[in-house]
């Protein structure tokens, strides 16, 4: 009997969801054999499985993610400090942006502009390429950097 294609790739999915499954469920048991333990051991029987039932529910929408991102074509990529091709902040700029710590919330609110980068709090990323697997020379921004910017803020200053 021939499989098609289609038949093909949902028994792919359904061995990878058992697998990230099982997975899941081996991490959440040796959390609570390990010194997760201490916390819940104290919590009722129903509520101690409505708390393991949930922290698994999360890592398997974790590991749902995970593979999903996996399995794209674009490539992904993280910009820290090191990676950052600007070394100081311009409010306009396509892959910076202030902490919130600075309340710069307008953006022609220039005060900060020509500020040195002292910490990336989140990194830039970006993704390159199409779902169609072309053009890996051209990149997009997805989320911007969040950085803590030297002498932007009394609270900054060391």
């Amino acid at each position: 009997m021939m499989t098609s294609r289609n038949d093909h790739r949902t028994s792919e999915d359904q061995l990878i969801e058992d697998c990230v499954s099982g997975a899941c469920h081996q991490m959440v048991q040796d959390l609570i054999e390990g010194p997760m333990r201490l916390l819940i051991h104290q919590m009722e029987s129903p509520a101690k499985e409505a708390c393991l039932h949930a922290l698994e529910s999360i890592l398997r929408e974790a590991a749902r993610l995970a593979v999903l991102l996996w399995s794209q074509r674009p490539m992904i990529q993280c910009l820290w400090l090191d990676a950052l091709p600007q070394e100081r902040f311009q409010v306009d700029s396509h892959l910076l942006q202030a902490h919130p710590v600075h309340k710069l919330d307008d953006s022609n609110d220039h005060r900060l502009d020509g500020h040195p980068v002292r910490l990336v709090v989140r990194p830039a990323v970006l993704r390159m390429g199409t779902h169609e697997g072309e053009s890996y020379s051209q990149s997009r921004v997805w989320a911007k950097a969040v950085v803590l910017l030297e002498g932007g803020n009394r609270a900054m200053v060391a």
